[in-house]
């Protein structure tokens, strides 16, 4: 018996909006992927309009929700400055990474979830509860590490407003942060360089390659990202 030949995988698949010639429209990939066997990814104008017009209503979101909430990197220090810097320290003595959620109120004001115990190189967070929304997240980074993993910036880019990293830096306890909104205000073909850098950075993590060019590469997106770093 002949195996079933696999259908194709929408290049884009979870990410995009991509034509199917078998429902004549265009179809949502992760939803409708099964259901259409020919999809034709490709970056014609007219899905470029359409994304274009996905990342607008994205930021438009964003600007709404989060008005009210933080005004300035020091706005963080202030109400939870004192929590960061006990996890940092927590996580150096322990050798473990450590995080909390950061969560918000309906009427905007900003909360820590309970804090989460990881692994030396990893820590999963645990959303955020008592009816409060999860507006981003804060973790630490054993022994100085100061840049964000190719990992913690897909998650800020897909699911947070707020993305938080805690680390010891000569000697000091400091706070990194990147506003992940600001990826849906680049072009199309800056966004799909972000994405690219991001993939490729993990496989050299991965295969323990090129660390200065993985370094390089972090630092950039980050930038673009609106990165800034303060003491805590």
């Amino acid at each position: 018996m002949a195996a079933e030949k696999e259908k194709p995988r929408c290049k884009w698949r979870g990410k995009r909006i991509a034509w199917c010639r078998k429902r004549g429209k265009f179809c949502d990939a992760p939803k409708e992927y099964y259901t259409c066997t020919d999809y034709e990814p490709t970056k014609s104008d007219v899905i470029e309009k359409v994304q274009h017009n996905v990342d607008v209503l994205r930021r438009q979101i964003f600007r709404v929700e989060t008005q009210g909430s933080l005004s300035s990197p020091l706005d963080l220090k202030t109400q939870f400055g004192a929590e960061f810097r006990n996890m940092i320290f927590e996580g150096e003595r322990e050798g473990k990474e450590v995080g909390a959620m950061i969560c918000q109120s309906p009427s905007g004001e900003l909360h820590l979830s309970r804090v989460c115990w990881g692994a030396k190189g990893k820590v999963h967070v645990i959303d955020c509860h008592d009816h409060l929304k999860p507006y981003g997240s804060f973790h630490v980074h054993l022994h100085g590490s100061d840049v964000f993993s190719p990992q913690d910036l897909e998650q800020a880019i897909d699911r947070e407003q707020l993305s938080c990293i805690g680390y010891v830096k000569g000697g000091i306890s400091t706070l990194k942060c990147v506003t992940p909104r600001k990826y849906y205000e680049h072009t199309q073909d800056v966004k799909a360089k972000i994405r690219m850098d991001l993939k490729e950075t993990a496989k050299n993590i991965e295969l323990k390659r090129a660390p200065e060019e993985v370094r390089r590469r972090l630092y950039d997106i980050e930038q673009l990202l609106g990165a800034y770093e303060i003491q805590l």
